[in-house]
């Protein structure tokens, strides 16, 4: 039986539309996933599909309140629906306690972070510290990653490689318990993991490589080892 993976879905359209990319779906699918979508609901709701789930995927999306990193919000920042805010980080709190694996992509990377007391740079070109993290264009690469000896983006996916780049936050202060797994030339933090947490900062679901591949290899083999424990 395939394997479930809870994802919550995003805001769109002046916020009147939830929804959730379908590359996404083909990502997962591809690994023989079944991803299962959801907007907010009760907390006996989310506690049965945890139950249920076997993993955590957290996508894209609009810009964290820095309210939840006690920070004054930037002009620059724009905030995702509160509601699918304080979804977002009831699940993180609800798989890691349940042990279960989660992965995070882009927005996902951040939310991690804040989610466990960590921080993040609110605009990156206005910092004048680091390079244009924003590409223009919807395929391709962007820049180089490197990841660090040692951990699990190193092991499965090598020393270094070309990644997209769609953001303009990034993790400042990393949250405490986590390493950071990979990093740009000019400092942006790409990677963190911790135990069976796996978070990046680029986007794995539009490039159909060996580097989508590999990290959905990590993910499958922390869902395997949960599994194992039972």
């Amino acid at each position: 039986m395939n394997k479930k993976i809870l994802t919550p879905m995003r805001s769109y359209s002046q916020r009147r539309v939830y929804y959730i990319y379908r590359e996404y779906f083909r990502m997962l699918q591809t690994a023989n996933l079944d991803p299962i979508i959801i907007g907010p609901s009760s907390d006996d709701t989310l506690d049965f599909l945890v139950t249920h789930c076997d993993g955590l995927l957290l996508s894209g999306g609009f810009d964290i309140d820095p309210v939840l990193y006690h920070q004054v919000l930037n002009p620059l920042t724009n905030k995702e629906e509160a509601e699918l805010e304080e979804l977002e980080i009831k699940l993180i709190h609800k798989f890691s306690k349940a042990h279960k694996p989660i992965l995070g992509i882009c927005r996902g990377i951040q939310t991690i972070n804040v989610a466990f007391n960590g921080t993040l740079i609110q605009d990156i070109p206005e910092t004048k510290k680091y390079d244009n993290h924003l590409q223009e264009n919807l395929e391709g690469y962007h820049h180089l990653v490197k990841t660090i000896p040692h951990t699990k983006l190193n092991k499965y996916l090598g020393n270094e490689f070309m990644t997209n780049s769609f953001h303009h936050q990034a993790i400042d202060d990393i949250a405490p318990g986590f390493v950071v797994s990979a990093i740009t030339a000019d400092g942006i933090i790409e990677g963190i993991e911790k135990d069976n947490i796996i978070a990046v900062q680029w986007h794995p679901e539009k490039n159909h490589d060996k580097i989508q591949a590999g990290l959905i290899q990590i993910f499958k083999k922390c869902l395997d080892e949960k599994e194992e424990e039972k």
